[in-house]
């Protein structure tokens, strides 16, 4: 490969594995100690810097530090996973002991993503367990434990119906809406809140679902991020003036006053 073809593909790996492991609730050091981790396997160094809602991402090649590469990439809203940050953590030192290719890696990581999660009743059996544990870490005995147990359980249950109540209460009489299936993944994650993936009745028939998907991902095709980033910064600069950042008009110069008319000399 290529030394310009490795550095874009660790380049988008690197990109998508940060976003995923930032969204799933780790620990901004323990994501940069682990990026620069897997670059260094490959013989690069990763300079990066992390907000809120994107990661700004730099590749320099060690041998030619001519050969460099920065990108962006936006933030995934994923829900706190555990299990998956320990996963992805080990997956950063396989390219250290095994000496992989970057398919290897984007394989292992894409089986990574794609595994399930605990269900809801294990997550509450489990916690409940634990809670219990802890009162007879502090001497509890067996009833305060099983007080414990049971309080834990239903108020995870009572917390769950209120929720279901409070949702159903702010959703009735709205009707059910389906977002259409996007084909490329990778160009919607990039363009991010740039593109709005489109949105169908539930109650449309086969034929329409299947136009609309089609016309969205063809739009999605034609999508052009440079030329949406350019008419949101027209945008941005249109309001800053709206809101009173006007540059002021160049003022006319005064006319000097007319000079007074002589008084006519007397005896004329």
């Amino acid at each position: 490969m290529q030394h310009t073809d490795q550095i874009q593909a660790l380049s988008e790996f690197l990109l998508e594995y940060a976003t995923t492991l930032m969204g799933a609730g780790v620990h901004t050091n323990r994501a940069v100690r682990n990026i620069s981790r897997i670059a260094a396997a490959y013989g690069y160094s990763a300079d990066m810097t992390i907000f809120q809602r994107n990661i700004t991402m730099s590749l320099i090649c060690k041998d030619d530090e001519t050969l460099r590469r920065t990108s962006v990439r936006k933030l995934k809203p994923l829900a706190f996973n555990l299990n998956l940050i320990q996963q992805l953590s080990e997956l950063s030192w396989l390219p250290v002991d095994n000496n992989v290719s970057i398919a290897e890696m984007e394989q292992a990581f894409r089986s990574m993503v794609r595994t399930k999660r605990f269900s809801r009743w294990t997550d509450l059996l489990l916690v409940s367990v634990g809670n219990a544990a802890f009162c007879r870490l502090f001497n509890g005995d067996l009833w305060a434990m099983l007080t414990v147990f049971a309080a834990t359980m239903l108020g995870f249950l009572a917390t769950a119906v209120v929720l279901l109540v409070a949702g159903l209460q702010r959703f009735k009489g709205a009707q059910l809406m389906v977002p259409l299936q996007v084909s490329n993944l990778k160009k919607l994650d990039a363009a991010g809140t740039y593109f709005v993936v489109d949105e169908l009745p539930a109650s449309a028939s086969h034929h329409e679902f299947v136009q609309a998907t089609a016309a969205m991902n063809r739009r999605l095709e034609e999508f052009d991020l440079d030329e949406a980033e350019k008419v949101e910064d027209n945008n941005d600069n249109g309001e800053a003036i709206e809101e009173g950042n006007v540059v002021a008009e160049p003022q006319q110069p005064a006319e000097a006053p007319e000079a007074p008319a002589p008084e006519d000399e007397a005896g004329e």
